[in-house]
């Protein structure tokens, strides 16, 4: 019974990490957007995709996480827009928290194959606690590990929400060799207190991204697939004292591809690295990818396992017709 406390208390702390962290992504190499908006106007594309991902913590209630996107390209006018709708729910503690961004990229050349991608995006927080789901204080017995049904609390019959808005800007350049993104998020922090009576600002979050790809069949050697490529990816977040670092490597063997990723995420107290791998295929206009990701080493904290399924539709009609060289950074588009 002592454990069972012990795990509510830190399902609470784990919450805040990965909703701050806009969720542990073990794919991110392949949902860049997520972190980083301008993504939305990568290469001119017109893109839409569904991901959910569920974390794990040792037989505890998992933490779901959904996201819905849709990037929408206007070449003639050098510009798009992005819509995303991410939900992160811990069902049996009632905790559920909802935010919808909308994003206007802007698109620059730099040179001829060298592109920027200026951001701004706004969005619309809703966290919300079922109070039937909570316990209070009055009913934890800590020398026996004893939990009364009810409590006397006054909050005990009272649901909380908390709503705000919520700005940010970023940006990448990109071309056929190499990404560089820059992303800042929460900027206006917003109050986020299911308490009233409390100000709770939401930490500003700043991430780097970086990525590089090279062709590993560039003279198109028959021991290989024409489209074979190497495929580097790397990001930096810090958002209050939270620390995260995540790297990804993939091989694209035309249409298939398989990965391996490195996390290792801070927060105060809590320590945790976790290994993982993604596989995906695509087929057409339709990217179906998979990953899962295990821990290593942790200190002082449940750790994680997550489970992550995306699904991308890109409208290329080059693509409909199954001529796509699979290339992850391309400038064909422009």
């Amino acid at each position: 019974m002592r454990f069972k406390i012990y795990s509510i208390v830190m399902m609470f702390q784990i919450f805040g990490l990965i909703s701050h962290a806009q969720g542990i992504l073990t794919n991110e190499s392949h949902n860049i957007q997520i972190l980083n908006p301008s993504y939305y106007g990568f290469n001119n594309q017109t893109t839409a995709g569904v991901i959910y991902n569920s974390i794990n913590y040792d037989g505890i209630q998992n933490i779901d996480t959904k996201y819905g996107f849709t990037g929408v390209s206007f070449s003639d006018l050098n510009f798009a827009i992005g819509l995303d709708v991410v939900s992160h729910q811990v069902e049996e503690f009632g905790l559920l928290e909802n935010q919808i961004n909308l994003s206007y990229i802007y698109k620059m050349s730099l040179n001829y194959n060298t592109y920027f991608l200026p951001s701004l995006y706004i969005g619309f927080l809703n966290r919300s606690i079922k109070s039937e789901n909570l316990i209070f204080e009055d009913q934890l017995n800590l020398l026996t590990g004893f939990i009364a049904s009810s409590s006397i609390d006054p909050a005990a019959n009272l649901d909380q929400s908390a709503t705000g808005f919520d700005v940010g800007a970023s940006g990448i350049i990109y071309n056929e060799n190499y990404l560089l993104g820059l992303a800042i998020k929460h900027i206006n922090q917003a109050n986020i207190s299911l308490n009233q009576e409390v100000e709770e600002p939401r930490d500003m979050s700043i991430s780097l991204q970086a990525a590089y790809e090279f062709d590993l069949n560039k003279y198109n050697r028959s021991a290989l697939p024409r489209n074979t490529y190497l495929f580097f990816y790397v990001s930096a977040n810090k958002q209050g004292e939270l620390m995260r670092f995540y790297a990804n490597q993939e091989l694209q063997l035309n249409s298939f591809v398989i990965g391996i990723n490195q996390k290792v995420t801070s927060l105060e107290a809590f320590n945790f690295t976790n290994i993982g791998f993604n596989t995906g295929i695509a087929i057409g206009n339709i990217d179906f990818n998979v990953g899962y990701s295990f821990p290593v080493t942790s200190e002082n904290i449940l750790p994680p396992k997550v489970l992550e399924f995306s699904l991308l539709f890109n409208f290329d009609p080059y693509l409909s017709r199954n001529r796509g060289n699979y290339k992850r950074l391309k400038t064909d588009n422009f």
